[in-house]
């Protein structure tokens, strides 16, 4: 049994009233994105873009739009004061997971053009500076198979690794970077011209490929700085991932996958999987390709991306997989999205249990901003349940680079706490729940993301049985 909504809360004040009012499900627009006939039959892709990251659209899967110069929309500055900024995006384009790659790969990926580095440093005197202090050569990766090892790595195809940020994808970093300055360094000086610790901060995930963009983001952003922390929480209870444990919101997915409408959109697209396995060599009654499309698109769309051909079979090079075929999974895979983070009833408490400690502390910079500029690098996933928790009004597949932006304004003069605006791919995020977020009083907002979570999120502690 689902817990019941925060909203049935004894409530106090009129901003927590107003906040828990909204803190239940409400259900996005009806779209072409999370219409089933359309992802079952098309055709096309809506205007949605795989294949380039220079093409510039409402949705471009390779390079999400994101905040910059040229589509930034700047408040009355006569009015308003910019007080705080906090940023969450997904990382840049990679290689696919090695779970996402065929038994046998028609083509290997090549990452000669990139160097994975891995070194340390001692925390005195910096990088090869001081010789009487450790500091660690400029050590990277450079994968490769030995002929004399006898043992061979299905998964693995070519010299990088599954995953990993590729050039393309640094570039794509760097140029997100330089655009985030240019509108908050250069338009609204906001951000220092140098990068200063005490105003601006950057947070990553355990997982290195958030570290590898990091690096080109940075760069972007301060290109003179030399050195740059990157805050990452334990991995066991990281909030950004998110990873923590949380049973309850582990059985709310597998209600929603195990619904008649999930098994439904499994079954009508049966031909489309057995067409797929007869080229990619995938064992039909292996159940992780099979549950869902994740596997399938994150493997098309990281060659799309790239610009590699659409796969053919290893054994009958003639026979490949066809566009209309990806297109369908493209489709459905969308359609998944829009269903597992918006569309049913449960995606809410979904959302909350497993975002929860993240929004916890977004209320808490919001509150009392300890630095002026917060970057989060996350995941899909991170951005996923983002915006099922805000209840964006539609919701896709967040692509790579994909943006959320949270800025805290005050009213110059003014003695109120200050307004929220919520930006989703450079533009005003519109909530089902919230509205259009465009400077929304600060306690009505955070009061819907503490009726979320709970006060320092004790809802999420004590329904994820944390602890116990």
């Amino acid at each position: 049994m689902l817990p019941q909504p925060l909203c049935w809360i004894a409530l106090t004040t009129t901003h927590l009233v107003a906040a828990a009012t909204n803190a239940t499900w409400k259900p996005p627009r009806s779209t072409l994105t999370n219409n089933f006939d359309f992802a079952l039959k098309g055709p096309g892709l809506n205007g949605f873009v795989y294949n380039s990251s220079l093409t510039v659209a409402r949705y471009n899967y390779c390079n999400m739009p994101h905040i910059s110069p040229f589509n930034y929309d700047i408040p009355d500055l006569e009015m308003y004061s910019l007080e705080y900024v906090e940023v969450i995006h997904r990382h840049h384009k990679r290689t696919p997971y090695a779970s996402n790659t065929f038994p046998r790969e028609d083509r290997n990926w090549d990452c000669s053009n990139t160097h994975f580095r891995v070194s340390m440093d001692s925390v005195h005197g910096g990088r090869l500076k001081n010789p009487n202090n450790i500091a660690a050569a400029d050590t990277y990766w450079k994968t490769y198979h030995d002929e004399l090892n006898p043992l061979k790595t299905a998964a693995y195809h070519g010299d990088c690794q599954f995953p990993q940020i590729t050039a393309d994808g640094l570039q794509d970093s760097l140029d997100h970077g330089r655009n985030l300055y240019a509108v908050y360094g250069n338009k609204l000086g906001f951000l220092p011209q140098n990068y200063d610790p005490s105003l601006v901060r950057f947070r990553v995930t355990s997982n290195v490929i958030t570290s590898q963009v990091a690096g080109a983001v940075t760069k972007g952003m301060f290109p003179h700085a030399e050195s740059i922390p990157l805050f990452n929480q334990y991995s066991s209870i990281d909030s950004l991932e998110p990873s923590y444990s949380c049973p309850l919101s582990n059985d709310i997915r597998s209600k929603i996958t195990n619904s008649q409408l999930w098994k439904k959109h499994l079954e009508v697209s049966k031909d489309l999987v057995a067409r797929l396995d007869a080229i990619s060599g995938i064992d039909p009654i292996d159940a992780g390709w099979h549950n869902n499309w994740d596997h399938y698109f994150d493997s098309f769309t990281s060659r799309m991306c790239h610009g590699i051909p659409l796969p053919c079979s290893v054994d009958n090079p003639t026979k490949c997989v066809a566009t209309k075929d990806v297109e369908q999974v493209l489709r459905w895979g969308q359609w998944e999205y829009s269903y597992l983070y918006r569309d049913v009833q449960e995606t809410f408490d979904y959302g909350r249990l497993r975002m929860g400690v993240f929004l916890t502390e977004l209320v808490g910079h919001l509150s009392k901003p300890d630095v002026k500029y917060r970057h989060n690098i996350g995941h899909d996933g991170s951005i996923s349940l983002l915006l099922a928790a805000l209840q964006v009004d539609e919701m896709v597949w967040p692509g790579l680079g994909a943006e959320v932006v949270v800025e805290l304004w005050k009213k110059r003069g003014g003695h109120e706490k200050g307004s929220v605006r919520v930006l989703w791919g450079g533009k005003v995020m519109t909530s089902s729940a919230l509205g259009k977020m465009d400077m929304i009083p600060l306690g009505i907002f955070t009061d819907y993301l503490t009726a979320l979570a709970g006060v320092g999120a004790g809802e999420v502690v004590n329904l994820c049985e944390y602890g116990k």
